[in-house]
């Protein structure tokens, strides 16, 4: 009979379980190793599934967890979590959180798993994805297929903005904190992001970001009021074709609706070309951290007698 097992991994030496982990799982390995665990399924002595939680002061970010199709429903990733949470325990973290993206039944699992341990998933927004191959002929985007094509005058990439223009942008009062390029650092390549300048000052931009070779994600959106809608449109165009070259070819190109107006702009954009998921994010407890804060804190009584 088939045994699984579950153990830590050195975080410089994925081996075999990097497969079963997301593209950015391992950032930050290198500089603080001690910073991110790993933790690997084993079928035997095959890897089948594996888990990274990145550390921050008080708490841990639940950043990938995967079990190989063959071996789910056998209450692997729960055990996987149960060894996150008791990890978190050991390293004082009062809560662990994560944000995963799914459909269907894979959404309503990972909801059922977080909900037994303690867990209230709440709906962050609809996630719209697209294979860049059905827009070749669109009205809108379908430009930036094609050879030769040439962003419009005003746009410009982040990797060629000065630091002057990047200061403003971070000190802006009208951009929301959560769109800011800052908020999105982790996950941004400044190469996939573009800004929309008027007399030199960026008036609107896209941020975007990779998560494989031909894996792509819009992070943020944000437009002047005073500034034409129609940017965001040359906008869409400039990224698609930086993303289009950058994998030499056709790819899955993914954005979450945060809003009403967005989700109706995605929709006009994308006809019924789209697969549409959903973002959902958690917050566990840690067994046992909050009795373990008040074992540490001293009683009035002993404060007295001081």
């Amino acid at each position: 009979m088939a045994v699984l097992s579950f153990r830590f991994l050195n975080p410089l030496q994925p081996g075999p379980f990097v497969q079963y982990l997301l593209p950015d799982a391992l950032d930050g390995a290198q500089a603080a190793a001690d910073s991110l665990s790993l933790l690997g399924a084993v079928l035997d002595r095959s890897a089948c599934g594996a888990a990274a939680v990145h550390w921050h002061d008080g708490w841990g970010e639940l950043r990938s967890l995967f079990i190989d199709p063959a071996v789910r429903s056998q209450g692997a990733a729960g055990r996987m979590v149960d060894l996150l949470l008791e990890e978190a325990a050991k390293r004082d973290a009062v809560s662990l959180s994560a944000s995963y993206i799914l459909r269907g039944e894979e959404l309503a699992a990972m909801d059922a798993l977080f909900l037994r341990r303690g867990g209230t998933p709440q709906p962050v927004a609809p996630v719209f994805s697209v294979d860049s191959a059905s827009q070749h002929d669109s009205r809108i985007l379908g430009a930036a297929f094609r050879p030769g094509f040439q962003p419009d005058s005003h746009i410009r990439p982040f990797s060629a903005l000065s630091s002057e223009q990047l200061t403003a942008l971070e000190d802006d009062p009208d951009i929301p904190d959560f769109l800011l390029p800052s908020a999105c650092a982790r996950r941004m390549d400044s190469g996939l992001s573009v800004a929309w300048l008027e007399q030199d000052r960026i008036q609107s931009y896209l941020l975007g970001g990779s998560s494989s070779q031909a894996d792509f994600q819009l992070l943020a959106a944000w437009r002047k009021p005073q500034t034409p809608p129609q940017s965001v449109f040359h906008l869409l165009r400039a990224q698609v074709n930086l993303c289009y070259y950058r994998c030499g070819g056709d790819f899955q190109y993914f954005f979450s609706a945060l809003t009403q107006e967005s989700e109706t702009l995605a929709r006009r954009l994308l006809g019924e070309s789209f697969t549409l998921y959903e973002e959902h994010e958690v917050l566990l407890p840690v067994p046992g951290a909050g009795e373990q804060a008040d074992s540490q804190s001293p009683s009035p009584d002993s404060a007295d007698s001081e």
